[in-house]
């Protein structure tokens, strides 16, 4: 990042001016880059869902869906913000591709009300779903940590960073399917240190639920290094048809 990218990137940060995804100046409230139009396109993901893996359901009603009725994952829950699509879409873009720390600004502004889907009650610590440390090179920041730093700032928990490695390159996820996923994901993620989980509950927190391959192999991984119990937190879900 160049020295006037990255200021430009501080002053969006502590004082944005205009909506981060359609330039307007006319914000939401204060210094949170959103304005009102932008934040209606936003689509939350809210019940019914199931429990346990937090796909949105028909009807009326929130009960485990068929698919872990089948094969229930290794965490205790799963709930995202939003959708993965529209204004959605382009906020984990802006995180992700173009370092744009802003979106960590509008983050807290989401946090501060009722968008936490789980009480801090019974959660220990946060930790962010990590890189391997070439992805970590090639980026120069993990995503997922700095949701994840929000998250803990919110729940007022420990963030745990560096114990929870990524150990194998993988190929892009995109365009696999659900089984070639998790096969891609095999044997990729480690616990470097048990201690650190040991008997913990860990809200595991990631960029976007696709079809929880990366979630459900972090967690395994998890509760094999000692972890009590095992919830996932993701900003946005891929609402698959």
């Amino acid at each position: 990042m160049s020295r006037s990218t990255l200021l430009a990137a501080i002053g969006d940060f502590f004082l944005p001016q205009r909506c981060l995804f359609c330039g307007d100046f006319g914000l939401l409230e204060g210094h949170v880059p959103l304005c009102a139009a932008c934040a209606q396109t936003f689509t939350r993901v809210t019940p019914p869902i199931c429990p346990r893996c937090g796909t949105p359901l028909s009807g009326t009603n929130s009960h485990l869906c068929g698919e872990c009725i089948k094969d229930p994952p290794p965490f205790e829950g799963a709930r995202s913000l939003f959708a993965f699509e529209g204004k959605a879409r382009d906020f984990i873009y802006l995180l992700k591709f173009h370092q744009n720390l802003g979106t960590l600004t509008l983050l807290d502004f989401w946090l501060r009300g009722e968008d936490v889907p789980f009480s801090a009650e019974g959660i220990d610590v946060v930790v962010p779903v990590p890189q391997t440390s070439k992805g970590l090179r090639g980026r120069g920041y993990n995503p997922a940590q700095l949701l994840a730093s929000r998250v803990s700032k919110r729940f007022k928990k420990p963030l745990i960073r560096n114990h929870l490695v990524k150990i194998k390159e993988t190929p892009p996820q995109i365009g696999l399917t659900k089984g070639q996923r998790r096969s891609n994901l095999k044997g990729a993620f480690a616990v470097r240190d048990k201690d650190r989980f040991r008997v913990k509950s860990v809200l595991l927190v990631d960029d976007v639920y696709t079809t929880g391959a990366t979630v459900r192999e972090c967690a395994r991984v998890l509760k094999r290094g000692g972890a009590r119990a095992v919830k996932v937190w993701t900003f946005a879900r891929t609402i698959l048809t």
